[in-house]
Formats: C-alpha cells, sequence, structure tokens
C-alpha cells in the first residue's frame, strides 16, 4: 500500500484518516491487515541515494531529473507515527518501507532506516546502472540492451537480497512492466537472486500490480515464483496499490497463480519477524 497521490509536488496524505479508507476498502476485498509501504523517495532522510543517482548519471532524462529533484521532501518519522497511532486506535496495518536497493549504497540505506520500529521492508530495484526502468518506456528501453538490461537487473536484485536490508524482494521481475522481454531468460542470474535471499532470509513478494500494467500479468512469472518455493523463500502477497480502489486487487487471480507454483502458505509480518499464514482456499 502507498499512500501517496499521483502529484509529486503536493504533500502527501500522511493521515490515520488516509489510511482508515484502505482498511475499508480492505475489508471489503475480504483482505484482514494491510502493511503501508511508502517508496523511501519520498523521504528526507534518503536524500544520499538522489545524489547518488545524480551524480553517476549526469545525462539522466529530463522525466527522471524532474522526479529525483522534486520529491525526498517528507519526514520519515513522520510517516512511522501516523502508522504506529493508526494501529493504536485498532486499525489492523503493519509498518512498512519500499526502498530502492542502489548497489554500494548498503550503508546510506541502514542508516535511514535505523531507530524505526519497522514490521518490514521491502527492497526493490528501479534503477540498474543509473538507468530508470519503470518511470516510463521512452526513458530507458528505447536505446537499452534488452537482455543486458535483465541480466543486470538481477544482479543489483541479487546485491540487495545479500545486503539483509530487506524483509522481502518486491515485484521481482519489474523489467517486463512495458512488455520488453529478454530473448534468453537469465536463469543463471535469477539463480543468483533466488541463493542470495534464502542466504539472508529474504522473502519474495507476488504483487498484482503487473496486471494493471502493459505487462498484463502478476510479479514474478509463475516459473519464477516456483523457482523461490522450490528454493524455501517466504512468499507475500500485495496489491501495491496507489490507490485505495486498488486494495487487494487481482488477489483471487494470485492466490491461483501461487497455488500452481506450489505455494502451500503466505507471510506477514509482525516486527521484522514472518509469520505464516495457510494459503487461502479456493
Amino acid at each position: 500500500m502507498h499512500l501517496e497521490t499521483d502529484d509529486l509536488y503536493e504533500d502527501l496524505p500522511y493521515t490515520v484518516e488516509r489510511i482508515a479508507v484502505y482498511v475499508e476498502t480492505a475489508k471489503a476485498a475480504g483482505v484482514d491487515e494491510i502493511g503501508i509501504t511508502e517508496h523511501c523517495h519520498r523521504f528526507q532522510a534518503f536524500l544520499p541515494i538522489r545524489r547518488a543517482l545524480l551524480d553517476g548519471r549526469p545525462g539522466q532524462h529530463p522525466t527522471v531529473v524532474r522526479w529525483l529533484t522534486s520529491d525526498f521532501r517528507q519526514d520519515l518519522e513522520r510517516y512511522a507515527a501516523v502508522i504506529l497511532e493508526a494501529r493504536r486506535q485498532g486499525l489492523p496495518v503493519r509498518l512498512g518501507l519500499e526502498v530502492d536497493y542502489l548497489p554500494g549504497c548498503d550503508e546510506v540505506l541502514a542508516k535511514a532506516l535505523e531507530g524505526i520500529p519497522w514490521d518490514y521492508v521491502l527492497g526493490s530495484v528501479h534503477f540498474v546502472d543509473g538507468e530508470c526502468i519503470d518511470m516510463s518506456p521512452d526513458v530507458t528501453w528505447p536505446h537499452a540492451d534488452v537482455d543486458q538490461l535483465w541480466l543486470r537487473y538481477f544482479h543489483h536484485l541479487a546485491q540487495a537480497a545479500r545486503s539483509g536490508l530487506f524483509s522481502c524482494l518486491a515485484h521481482p521481475d519489474l523489467p517486463k512492466k512495458y512488455g520488453f522481454r529478454p530473448s534468453t531468460f537469465p536463469w543463471e542470474a535469477f539463480y543468483e537472486v533466488l541463493e542470495a535471499a534464502a542466504a539472508t532470509g529474504t522473502g519474495f513478494e507476488i504483487n498484482t500490480a503487473g496486471l494493471r500494467k502493459p505487462a498484463g500479468e502478476i510479479y514474478p512469472a509463475r516459473e519464477l515464483l516456483a523457482a523461490a518455493v522450490q528454493r524455501g523463500l517466504p512468499i507475500q502477497l500485495g496489491s501495491d496499490a496507489h490507490a485505495p480502489e486498488e486494495v487487494g486487487a487481482g488477489f483471487a487471480a494470485a492466490v491461483a497463480l501461487a497455488r500452481s507454483a506450489g505455494v502451500t502458505a503466505l507471510v506477514r509480518w509482525e516486527g521484522g519477524k514472518p509469520v505464516t499464514e495457510p494459503l487461502p482456499t479456493p
């Protein structure tokens, strides 16, 4: 769940009232508990990663520069306090964050996350060697070597898993978002992700947002999910909602996909620890 709006410049609705709207929508969708996982780029505490991206790619696409220079304004502790207050008032919410992983920024990310009682932290890769892969199909992909980009994406994702900073890896085959597929899938690099995740106890997310994107399918693909299950990774379910009406969207399809890939249980998070729940019956 993201409480953000599409307007990068307005103050964000970090209020108990905003969270309550998400909770009510979740209840209507048959979801008993949600986690709020705002994007880290909203917050001042993560300014160093903006510097790393701008310094590393002085020729960034104007759309990316606009995003990088207009955000990173909100207070992380205020955000956390609102979610904790919502829970104190009885709302079934968990405190989370979605964090962009950038190679070489492990210490910066660890420091930014310190001192807040996270239930879970999602690790995601949206930048590959400084290139933004999911903002718009015309930002990176027209001049990209698609096979190489997929390969490098999984190398970055493996580093994210190896860092031990994250509870779970978000939308783990994100490069398919706009329909760009490798000519030959880089299985060796993907297995590197699984091994790193298994070594650190990092989970794998089933994310239904892909159904709402040009890819038209859940993240990850069934064969990737099956490989994660075989490796024993904890499996988490999320709708990656950026608006209340998206809460729980596509969950029936996600549960069916999970079952077909051999998933028998899902995890939720409390105080950084996974709690196993049986996969819902049909």
